[in-house]
């Protein structure tokens, strides 16, 4: 029976000791916000078979939420790819640095869309440097006005 007991009472030992060693995630935090990109490099444009591809470099700004809760504007620069059909639907997608006080943080986008839908996501790629290092992310986009390069998102962000 003692010898049971001390068997329980090491497993309990062990489980504890477990479960102090295993860090908790933290809630994501909710970062929503309007950024601007406008293309800085002349955009190609192709067509065939009735889809039209386009491509360019853009630049613009966008906000980021740090960790410490403050929200700062950064600028952006990339890189987009779009297809369109003929029927108005199509897909893109966009790699993209953003930049904030000597750091950077890289991201990706995609996005559907047609004429009464659009979905569109985006989250961050790699840690980070400087003051944007451990800011991983992933949410949502949607254009508010594509002719001026306007558009919503909703980043949920977790720090390490």
């Amino acid at each position: 029976m003692r010898l049971m007991r001390k068997i329980t009472l090491l497993a309990s030992i062990g489980m504890l000791a477990v479960a102090v060693a295993t860090p908790v995630a933290a809630a994501p935090t909710s970062c929503a916000g309007a950024g601007i990109v406008f293309p800085v490099s002349t955009p190609e444009i192709h067509v065939a078979d009735g889809t039209t591809f386009v491509e360019f470099d853009f630049a613009g700004e966008h906000p980021v939420c740090l960790a410490d809760g403050a929200r700062v504007q950064a600028t952006v620069s990339g890189h987009l790819w779009e297809k369109i059909h003929a029927d108005g639907s199509g897909s893109l997608r966009f790699i993209e640095t953003l930049s904030w006080g000597g750091g950077e943080l890289d991201y990706s986008g995609n996005a559907t869309f047609n004429a009464s839908a659009w979905k569109g996501h985006v989250r961050t790629v790699g840690n980070g440097t400087g003051p944007l290092t451990g800011i991983n992310g992933q949410g949502t986009f949607s254009p508010i006005d594509p002719l001026t390069g306007t558009f919503t998102d909703e980043i949920f962000y977790v720090y390490r």
